[in-house]
């Protein structure tokens, strides 16, 4: 009778990494509403509105592909007639989606209050992000290899073992790096002294 194969010998850990990153780009979003008693007026206030957004990019040396005038909606637009005691269309109203992304973080304020002086008063927010971050997400995948290796030799000697080949490696959703506002905000105030 053949003895039963003894089960592999496995120490099994899990890597990890973190990095506080400070992020690179700004990204301003928002709308372009422009509103008339006709179509054709609305719709050509609204592109005088992306006209202004593009100088104003251009002014501040953003490319071109980094901004999108996107998505262009068009609804009537109705007020309430009391006398009548019913809605009444009054002209239309044309929006389109705003996305700036600025790669000289520290002017995303004087950017923000050109595009309000220029009569774009519609802005969602404003987003800190990383340019690139595929590369500190693969920087932090080598690291948290890095960090169960040790971990495994730490236990093999303790064990009184020695390391093996690698037998499989599983990453699970690995967190993106994630700009940190706070820096940013540090960050700005260090660029403007």
């Amino acid at each position: 009778m053949a003895e039963p194969a003894s089960p592999p010998r496995m120490i099994s850990v899990t890597g990890e990494a973190r990095e506080e990153v400070a992020p690179d780009q700004a990204v301003l979003s928002g709308q372009l509403i422009s509103k008339a008693k006709d179509l054709k007026t609305a719709k050509e206030t609204n592109d005088k509105l992306a006209e202004k957004v593009a100088n104003i990019a251009k002014n501040y040396e953003i490319p071109r592909d980094k901004i999108s005038a996107s998505n262009v909606y068009i609804s009537p637009e109705y007020v309430w007639n009391q006398a009548k005691n019913k809605q009444e269309q009054v002209g239309y109203i044309v929006s389109r989606n705003l996305s700036i992304t600025i790669d000289k973080i520290a002017t995303h304020e004087v950017v923000l209050s050109a595009l309000v002086d220029a009569g774009i008063d519609q802005i969602n927010g404003v987003s800190f992000t990383l340019s690139k971050p595929e590369e500190r997400s693969d920087a932090l995948r080598i690291k948290a290899v890095l960090n169960a290796r040790a971990k495994a030799a730490a236990l093999a000697q303790a064990a009184g073992a020695k390391l093996g080949p690698v037998i499989t490696i599983t990453t699970q959703g690995a967190a993106q790096p994630m700009p940190m506002p706070m820096m940013a905000r540090a960050m700005m105030a260090d660029a403007g002294a």
